[in-house]
């Protein structure tokens, strides 16, 4: 007897369901993978003036959708050729992208510009490239969670032609929560290599202020030098061969004068050269640019400093004992 199977339309269309849902469910994942993917190549750059622009060109080199905001439309004119999207209202800049990348001035203008789009940074991460100090990066933090933004603040130790460029010697400090900055980090070596200092949110900048100030102090003695040598009718130039000289010398100095651990023991070796000593140069220095009638402030801070470290009992200790004067007011 022929057996006849009749199919179980029930059956067929609850498989049917199944398989569909299957394959729904793993579009709509694909989709949210995708679009997750994209927003992750997708970056906001805030402010271009010149490392601004490198930034953005470095990103728009790499294949990354870069929206930008500038108060000054024309700023934008070259990245926007290059494939920059431009957003003349700063909240639609921020819209696009969940990294948002910032380089301006200061902090007042960090306030300035984001207040106009506060509403718009809930789920975005800040990185801050702009210039201050550790007590403002760490005002700004508690500003932007009021507005639920992740934050990072970063020192760029790179000049605006080496960004992107993969310089060994270039790098910017960053600091903040550690799993963002590990979210993030492989989208910040597009700029440079980076170098985390710590949760704790001031560190980068205060590891890049005091690498500004060996910046700073440094042209700054530099062009004193030159000064003294044009006073006398002499081509700065002259000296050129000098300078050079004494700056390639100038790392061995430091390395062989154990600068930190001098500092970190409190033992300032003077036994090769005394601060009493150094103080009757710095005197000659001063008393130089005095007379070829230059701007005398900087030498004669610097002799000040001598000597009142030398007043405070450290005439036989080394010059490296000018940090108990320098850090008194924070003991």
């Amino acid at each position: 007897m022929n057996r006849i199977f009749y199919a179980d339309p029930g059956g067929y269309y609850f498989h049917i369901g199944i398989i569909f849902s299957v394959i729904l469910f793993g579009f709509f994942k694909s989709e949210v993978c995708f679009s997750k993917f994209m927003m992750m190549n997708r970056v906001t750059v805030i402010g271009l003036g010149p490392m601004g622009q490198s930034i953005a060109k470095s990103y728009l080199a790499k294949g990354y959708e870069v929206h930008l905001w500038n108060r000054t439309r024309s700023k934008a004119d070259d990245l926007v050729q290059s494939g920059g999207i431009f957003h003349s209202h700063i909240s639609a800049a921020i819209n696009e992208s969940e990294l948002i990348i910032v380089s301006l001035t200061n902090y007042d203008i960090f306030y300035v510009v984001l207040h106009e789009s506060t509403e718009n940074l809930q789920g975005k991460v800040v990185v801050n490239l702009s210039s201050g100090t550790p007590e403002e990066v760490r005002k700004a933090k508690d500003w932007l969670e009021l507005f639920g933004a992740g934050f990072l603040s970063g020192g760029i130790m790179v000049p605006p032609p080496l960004v992107g460029k993969k310089d060994p010697n270039s790098y910017t400090f960053y600091s903040g929560d550690k799993a963002v900055f590990d979210r993030y980090q492989s989208h910040l070596e597009v700029l440079s290599r980076t170098d985390y200092k710590g949760d704790e949110i001031g560190l980068a900048m205060l590891f890049y202020q005091a690498s500004l100030n060996v910046l700073y102090a440094s042209i700054t003695g530099i062009v004193q030098s030159y000064a003294i040598i044009k006073s006398a009718n002499i081509d700065a130039k002259a000296f050129e061969p000098y300078m050079q000289g004494f700056l390639n010398f100038l790392p061995y100095l430091v390395q062989d004068a154990n600068i930190p651990e001098e500092i970190d023991t409190k033992t300032y070796d003077g036994s090769q050269q005394s601060l009493k000593m150094m103080l009757a140069g710095a005197k000659h220095v001063t008393e130089t640019s005095r007379e070829a009638h230059l701007d005398y402030s900087v030498p004669e801070s610097i002799e000040k400093l001598f000597q009142e470290t030398v007043n405070s009992g450290f005439g036989e200790n080394g010059t490296t004992s000018i940090v108990e004067t320098i850090r008194r007011t924070n003991a």
